[in-house]
Parts: C-alpha cells; structure tokens; sequence
C-alpha cells in the first residue's frame, strides 16, 4: 500500500474550485402585467416582433391565470358531502394554457368528489374555442341530435346531455357563449347534475367567463 500526501494548499484550491460552482439561484421574481405590455409596445416600435410575440404572451399566461381563479371561483359550491378540487396549474401548465388561448381556447378543469364514495362530477371549460362554434352549429338543429341525447336549455345557453348509464352515468355539453362546458358524471343522478349546475349557477359561470 502506498499513502500520497496532497499539500494542504492543493487541497484548499480543490476545495474552493467546487465550492464556487454551488449557489443557489431564487426563482426570478413575477414581471408586472403593466411592465410586459410596455416591453411589448416598446419591442413592436423597434421592429423586434419575435421579442413582442414573446412578451405578448407573458401577458398572456398572467390573464389565463388570473381568468381560471375567477372563473374556479364561481363553480357552484360543493353540496355536503362532496368536495371541489382544482390542482393549481405549475408555471409550465400555465403556459401552455395561454399558448391554448393565445391559438383560440384555453382549459379550466375543476372535479366534484364524493367523500368516502365512488361519486365524481368533472367539469372542463374549452375557453374561446373553434369547437364551440361548430357545436353552437350542431345544437341549433335538434333533428341532429342523437337517440340518447336530450336538449336542456339554460335561459340564452343550450346544452346536451346523454345517459351512459341510467341513474349514474352522464355526459353534459354546456354552450356559454364561445365557451363550451364538457361536464361528465360518474355514480351520481341527472337530478343531483341540475341540482348542483342550476340556472343559478350557469348564469355565474357565464358572467365569470364574460368578464
């Protein structure tokens, strides 16, 4: 066995070489809204437009996120005995939201579940999009719909529901201007659908979405 000694020195300088490459970076601090605009504006004057479709769609993603609150906000309450859940989206879902709505439709998912129970109501709202346009078309022509499918109206909003499976299994499309609301329910009745989504609650939900 041989032992090789290393001058203290050599060992310091080592020590300080990987000691300089830790560090601890803070996540940058949010933009404001008013500053990304004027950073848009200010690229756009300059003839830099990549740079102003970039800060265009900062702004974007801080407005989707701020719209998905107010609009989570006034889904109906859960009833006793079931919970809303809404995951907060992380900075990368967020982006692509606003690349959704920056092309034409953004998503907003929140889902009602039963405690202690099978249960589940999952609501998904298709912000701004194409598809609610062809379905606006669709809706417009009962004839169209199918055997299983039944017309509801909410005052000026129509919606489709079909029964999977009778007393338990359901699938509503809400049309709310050009907004379309995907609702699908599991081990739950068309009753407690209505009771829960009343006219009320439509009418919330569609100011949220307006504003």
């Amino acid at each position: 066995m041989q032992r090789l000694l290393i001058p203290t020195a050599a060992l310091l300088l080592c020590a300080g070489a990987v000691f300089a490459l830790q560090e601890r970076v803070s996540k940058p601090k949010a933009k404001d809204f008013g500053a990304i605009l004027t950073e848009a504006k200010t690229a756009f004057d300059a003839a830099h437009y990549g740079t102003a479709l970039g800060r265009l769609r900062d702004a974007t993603a801080i407005v989707t996120k701020e719209r998905r609150k107010a609009v989570l906000a006034a889904f109906p309450a859960a009833p006793e005995g079931w919970k809303l859940e809404a995951e907060e989206p992380n900075d990368e879902a967020v982006a692509q939201l606003a690349g959704l709505a920056f092309m034409g439709g953004a998503g907003i998912e929140g889902k009602y579940v039963a405690v202690g129970g099978n249960g589940r109501i999952n609501v998904s709202i298709l912000a701004d999009s194409p598809l609610a346009r062809m379905f606006s078309m669709w809706i417009a022509n009962p004839a169209m719909l199918d055997k299983d499918a039944e017309l509801v109206k909410y005052g000026a909003h129509n919606a489709v529901l079909r029964t999977r499976t009778k007393g338990s299994s359901y699938e509503m499309q809400l049309l709310v201007g050009e907004d379309l609301v995907q609702i699908d329910v599991s081990n739950a009745s068309d009753e407690f659908l209505f009771k829960l989504w009343n006219q009320a609650a439509v009418d919330k939900v569609a100011a949220a979405l307006a504003h």
